[in-house]
């Protein structure tokens, strides 16, 4: 005899972790808005925002991003702490007391700071996947607007438009520029 558990007791995980990131996305936002940031206040704008975010963040892998590429120096930093010297015999025993004696008594120092360079770094390769997202989207529509702008000059050399004739943009420049198809002009704005 199998047990077949009642359909509607049952929870989808998808479902219901999707409402918990809403949630914890409102409770965001609801905080943001209350420190004096106006732009918090528009719902739609704040996810699109925190949609672009999330996407450049997850972007934790230096190889998906341009940006360390085109840096001159190397960026990342140096964990290891490599003791050498270049003072000869006299350097081996330097080197030596350094490693045995000093290096123990100031461990917690190169640990602490090693943790903060780890920190420093997570943060750094998350920067750059907000600046590669955000250039990306810049890109995207510095060539919506370059298409819009042949359109419109293709149709004002095609001459006049009859009476009626509707004037075709796409989605994302229709959204962008106020009331291409009314014939009323600025005033009836």
């Amino acid at each position: 005899m199998s047990q077949d558990p009642d359909r509607s007791t049952l929870l989808r995980t998808d479902a219901v972790m999707a409402d918990l990131q809403d949630r914890v996305r409102e409770t965001l936002r609801r905080r943001i808005e209350a420190y004096g940031v106006p732009d918090a206040a528009d719902r739609a704008l704040f996810n699109d925002v925190d949609a672009i975010l999330r996407a450049a963040v997850s972007l934790d892998d230096p190889g998906a991003l341009l940006l360390p590429d085109l840096l001159p120096d190397e960026w990342r930093p140096e964990l290891a702490l490599r003791l050498t010297s270049h003072r000869g015999p006299i350097g081996h025993l330097l080197v030596f007391i350094k490693r045995r004696v000093l290096l123990p008594m100031m461990r917690w120092l190169f640990e602490y700071t090693q943790d903060n360079f780890r920190r420093q770094h997570r943060l750094n390769v998350a920067l750059m996947g907000c600046v590669q997202a955000l250039a990306v989207e810049h890109v995207r529509l510095a060539q919506e607007i370059a298409r819009a702008g042949r359109a419109a000059a293709a149709e004002a050399d095609a001459g006049p438009r009859a009476p009626g004739a509707t004037i075709r943009m796409s989605p994302g420049a229709a959204a962008a520029s106020p009331s291409a198809d009314s014939d009323d002009g600025p005033a009836s704005r």
